[in-house]
């Protein structure tokens, strides 16, 4: 079988912390092994390595993707609100059930609503830094959508049972998000990806929605999925040796297409091997159409008011301005 042309849209790096490992050169390393023209960032929450990654992939031609794996709500508006005791506590406990969701900015503007978004998010933090899908509908111009993982909405639904909910959700996001697509994550052996994946891929199917392949990889090589799994068990206070604990299956690292399509086979077995090749290759379309670039700025320039001789001696007054209110 020829090369197939395939890139990895959703990929942690270091910037999830304690969950991503590897630096933006590590990442940018395996890439060129690999032969990938293009590669993604989508941290957890954060575009914190946005410029590093950039950087990197220019200095070794390749292009960069700059994107984000934010956390989703289902109303931020609803996050933390006054209840009764009782009710506030089985709030807090929907509101902490956040789900996932892929974001890649593809134009300038894109990437400017992308920061908005971050902003945003962290206006709504609880828990985690969250938006919802009323702000990514009003800041999804210039800016690539992808479903999510195994704790997208539609993964959290169809395993609690709700088919019915999901459907709905997926065709809200059709219908209200021009750059939308279902977000198909193979994870063989893994029991919530073998639940869901089937469904998902029928109902984008069904609402006409397209579909792509992702690995979510969250370290460059095979051999670093070690070290990933000894800060995820920090991550969730487990025991490394715990059988029990929370991990991530071995092969979550970056990889070729012909590795993510043995996956997808076995996964999703009913699918014709020429549809799960076109969904790979879906990736190429949304990488070529991704010309954001991370500004390098030179800072905030703004005159100190008159009484302050230092912008410092500015920051100490109001500190101790606010201190004492």
């Amino acid at each position: 079988m020829s090369k197939i042309r395939w890139i990895d849209l959703h990929v942690h790096s270091d910037g999830s912390a304690l969950d991503g490992f590897g630096t933006p050169a590590q990442h940018i390393q395996r890439v060129v092994e690999l032969d990938q023209s293009s590669a993604s960032i989508s941290d957890h929450g954060t575009i914190v390595q946005h410029f590093e990654f950039q950087q990197q992939a220019l200095k070794a031609g390749i292009r960069p993707l700059l994107g984000i794996e934010f956390y989703l709500a289902d109303d931020v508006t609803k996050l933390g609100e006054k209840k009764s005791k009782g009710d506030r506590r089985e709030g807090e406990r929907k509101a902490a059930r956040y789900a996932h969701i892929t974001a890649i900015a593809q134009s300038q503007q894109g990437y400017l609503n992308l920061l908005k978004l971050v902003s945003l998010s962290h206006d709504h933090f609880f828990y985690k830094p969250q938006i919802d899908p009323r702000l990514i509908a009003e800041y999804q111009t210039g800016v690539c959508w992808l479903s999510g993982c195994v704790i997208g909405r539609p993964s959290q639904l169809i395993n609690e049972g709700d088919e019915e909910t999901a459907a709905f959700w997926m065709q809200f996001m059709r219908e209200h998000v021009e750059q939308f697509y279902t977000e198909i994550i193979p994870c063989p052996k893994l029991s919530i990806s073998e639940n869901a994946l089937s469904i998902i891929w029928r109902l984008a199917q069904e609402l006409q929605i397209p579909t792509i392949v992702s690995s979510d990889a969250h370290a460059p090589r095979p051999e670093d999925m070690i070290a990933q799994d000894t800060m995820l068990a920090v991550n969730v206070n487990q025991k490394f040796n715990d059988p029990d604990r929370i991990r991530l299956p071995g092969y979550h690292h970056r990889c070729s297409g012909s590795e993510i399509l043995e996956r997808c086979r076995q996964v999703l077995p009913n699918v014709p091997e020429a549809e799960l090749i076109a969904a790979m290759e879906r990736t190429m379309e949304i990488a070529e159409r991704c010309v954001a670039e991370c500004p390098r700025g030179t800072g905030v320039r703004f005159t100190v008011p008159e009484g302050f001789s230092s912008p410092e001696k500015m920051l100490r007054h109001l500190a101790r301005e606010c201190l004492e209110r």
